[in-house]
């Protein structure tokens, strides 16, 4: 991702998040702390759509780890604050130029072992990400001609 880039859709992150988690954070995380992180996190585990391709999939499943207080303070603040960065995420993959295989899901959760000044970010891809034929779905229809419904025929000659 280039830093022109980068810095837009760091303007963009820190816009969405700057009300409720700048007052959470006062002399904690900045907005702009968790942007970076966020982008941190779906650049570095984007990878290759396939051995020969130049399209990258960005990872469509991430977790927000923040204190216990600050989560539980989110969430009375910004009960869509899960849908609205998921919807970001979107976003952000489209001005980068990735790819998502399925639609961004985002938990923000407690955890007591961090600081209060301290975000974790974690980022993966869904099972079926790395292979798009694993999403498809085998269907049979009822009535339909041989070799249309799971069966196999040999085909008529010319």
């Amino acid at each position: 991702m280039s830093a022109n880039t980068i810095h837009k859709l760091e303007g963009r992150l820190e816009a969405l998040v700057e009300g409720a988690i700048a007052r959470l954070f006062s002399g904690k995380p900045s907005a702009r702390d968790i942007a970076i992180l966020l982008l941190r996190a779906l650049d570095d585990r984007a990878h290759p759509a396939g051995e020969t391709s130049a399209v990258r999939v960005a990872p469509d499943r991430y977790r927000i780890y923040v204190h216990p207080q600050n989560e539980r303070q989110l969430r009375e603040q910004m009960p869509d604050l899960s849908a609205r960065l998921a919807s970001l995420v979107t976003e952000l993959c489209q001005a980068a130029g990735l790819q998502l295989y399925s639609a961004p899901e985002i938990h923000v959760l407690p955890n007591d072992s961090l600081a209060a000044r301290q975000v974790r970010i974690c980022a993966e891809h869904s099972p079926s990400a790395g292979d798009p034929t694993k999403r498809m779905v085998a269907i049979s229809v009822e009535g339909a001609p041989p070799g249309l419904d799971g069966d196999t025929q040999p085909l008529p000659p010319h």
